[in-house]
């Protein structure tokens, strides 16, 4: 997310002088900015008596009139303001640094610095100012405001409502606050606090029953807590109050479609979802950003062909020869995303060619390495595989995929001790699984420690294993194999066989 607070208070064609002006009761001196149109010949450049007088003003009443007004006249905030207008934020930095030089005790140019680092992802300096100027100046919310950015961004979703909280202490009716609160309160995924959330959005949606952020937000709610029903409600209210917002919208509906009943079960609904995705991609034919979620939304529906054709798509809309940091994360990001659906229809050698393309772009991103590792196991080619994994990546291998992608390899190799040990990284440690991609990794992890249970003959823990799996998505069909074995090796001959029957279902 992006956040600018910088406002260039004065245009920069503006003629910027000083008035002063004596107010006849309280005999105070005001300061005003005079922009070109308001120029006379009475303002204090064109008189040097004035110029004189202002000076001895400024003694008299103890204060340097310039030492009020200079930051915002500086050339350099100037400068900062402008660059960070327009996204430079490196630049931004440097110049919102050279002004605390000159005003260390700046509590907005502070604040200003860390936003830049913040979109910079140079989440540890944002925070050092944030807590500085938050230190200095705790009863204004502008800090908090850009903390709890960098603390939801951090995923310290804890940290981030304790910012929020304090935002709405200060001032209970800050509606953006109470909006970022609730969206805080759907991420920490509690129960409890998704109650809290839905309480405070009814209350407010009773008070505004046409509110269509509060309708969005809480259909977000229900969609959490798996009441799909009263979620597609509140999102189909909103599209009609507000159609300009139907993309969006239609996207979280026909999410909704896919989640409230399977393909097998409610085939009505898969059919409304593609409809809705069909309406986005009319809407929008080549928005990227749309392209995308159309993208992933087909392939959650397992239409890999259209997912591929889409991804397709938004290589052709991008430029694979520019220079540009932000070009080359989204040629990454497609390079990865094609590969994966390559991978999933078998395609393996041009699955092969895209995760290659893309470490040539970025040859430590430890996605591309891992995806690259599985197809190098599912052609064979086991040494390729785990050099890809133990000796091409130098940053720290502290993720979910990199250790269950290496324990598959040695369960393959049938390294089973080596295999485990990497999959108790994963199942016994505390990482975060609110990515797809960690989530997916560790219901992997358990599939796969519930298969080498198995080979051990420990058929109570592989049991506990796999239906942990099941119970969460009843049709993975490795978890119904496994499974299947487990009974077999048991003698429980007529589960095993109801396990075969669902996992070719699924299949």
């Amino acid at each position: 997310m992006m956040l600018n607070f910088s406002k260039n208070k004065y245009k920069s064609d503006s003629l910027l002088k000083i008035k002063l002006h004596k107010d006849a009761n309280s005999q105070t001196i005001n300061v005003e900015q005079v922009t070109h149109s308001q120029e006379t010949t009475e303002t204090l450049t064109t008189d040097n008596k004035s110029h004189i007088r202002t000076k001895s003003i400024g003694l008299i009443f103890g204060f340097s009139i310039k030492s009020k007004i200079s930051k915002h006249f500086h050339p350099t905030f100037q400068k900062a303001v402008r660059a960070t207008k327009e996204k430079k934020y490196q630049e931004a930095t440097e110049y919102w640094t050279e002004l605390l030089q000159k005003y260390p005790e700046s509590y907005s140019v502070r604040c200003e610095r860390a936003n830049a680092n913040f979109n910079q992802s140079e989440y540890g300096k944002a925070l050092q100012d944030l807590n500085l100027a938050i230190k200095q100046k705790p009863s204004k919310v502008k800090g908090y405001y850009i903390r709890l950015e960098v603390n939801k961004a951090l995923k310290r979703y804890d940290d981030a409502l304790s910012d929020i909280n304090f935002v709405l202490y200060i001032n209970s009716k800050d509606k953006d606050a109470e909006f970022a609160r609730i969206q805080v309160l759907i991420r920490l995924k509690r129960q409890a606090l998704y109650e809290d959330a839905l309480k405070s959005l009814t209350s407010g949606l009773q008070s505004n029953p046409n509110d269509v952020k509060l309708l969005s937000n809480r259909g977000n709610v229900y969609r959490a807590l798996h009441q799909y029903d009263n979620a597609l409600t509140d999102f189909n209210h909103a599209l009609k109050l507000y159609p300009k917002n139907v993309i969006a919208l239609l996207i979280i509906i026909s999410q909704i479609h896919q989640l409230r009943g399977s393909a097998l079960e409610e085939l009505g609904h898969q059919q409304e979802a593609k409809l809705a995705l069909a309406n986005i991609m009319k809407l929008q034919p080549t928005n990227i950003k749309v392209i995308h979620q159309h993208a992933n939304l087909c392939e959650s529906l397992s239409l890999y062909s259209d997912s591929l054709s889409d991804w397709n798509k938004l290589y052709n809309l991008l430029d694979p020869e520019s220079n540009s940091e932000f070009d080359r994360k989204a040629i990454k990001a497609v390079l990865l995303n094609r590969g994966r659906i390559l991978l999933k229809l078998c395609r393996y050698e041009d699955a092969l060619s895209d995760f290659n393309q893309g470490l040539k772009l970025f040859p430590q991103n430890v996605s591309l390495l891992c995806y690259r590792a599985e197809i190098y196991q599912q052609l064979g080619r086991y040494d390729e595989a785990l050099n890809d994994l133990n000796d091409s990546i130098d940053q720290p291998k502290n993720t979910c995929q990199f250790y269950v992608t290496r324990a598959g390899i040695y369960k393959s190799l049938e390294k089973y001790p080596e295999a485990y040990k990497d999959l108790k990284m994963v199942l016994e440690s505390k990482f975060d699984l609110t990515s797809e991609i960690s989530y997916n990794s560790y219901t992997l992890g358990l599939c796969y420690r519930g298969s080498i249970y198995r080979i051990y003959k420990k058929y109570d823990k592989a049991l506990v294993d796999l239906n942990r799996v099941i119970q969460k998505d009843p049709n993975n069909a490795l978890a119904l194999c496994e499974r299947s074995v487990v009974y077999r090796e048991k003698g429980q001959f007529d589960d095993a066989w109801k396990d075969i029957e669902k996992m070719l279902l699924c299949c």
